[in-house]
This record gives structure tokens, sequence and C-alpha cells, in this order.
């Protein structure tokens, strides 16, 4: 009798909910799950930076 061994490995995955307002504005929910908080924050940075790239978001700060 064979025996296989399967290994299950749960690729990085990022989510992002986005919503068109009215006035052709944007937002979004970005989620993002991973064990280093350090490359958690600079992952969702980076969507963050696309997104507002994208849809020509002016930076709030």
């Amino acid at each position: 009798m064979e025996v296989q061994y399967h290994q299950w490995i749960k690729l990085d995955t990022i989510k992002v909910k986005l919503e068109k307002g009215q006035k052709n504005t944007y937002a979004w929910e970005i989620t993002y799950e991973g064990e280093d908080t350090k490359q958690v924050m600079d992952r969702i940075s980076e969507m963050d930076a696309e997104l507002r790239r994208k849809f020509e978001v002016k930076d709030e700060s």
C-alpha cells in the first residue's frame, strides 16, 4: 500500500472592498493577514498607494 502525504500551503491573500460614491469618489477597505507585522503593514501600504494612483485619490495628510 502506498501512502501519500499532502501539505496545504496557504498563500497570502489580500482582499480589497472598493466602493464608488455618488460624486465619483472612491473608498476601500484592505484586509491582509500574516504573521510578520512589518510585512503586513508594508503590503497594506503598497496596496493603498496603488489604489490611490489608480483612482486618483489625493493623500489626506
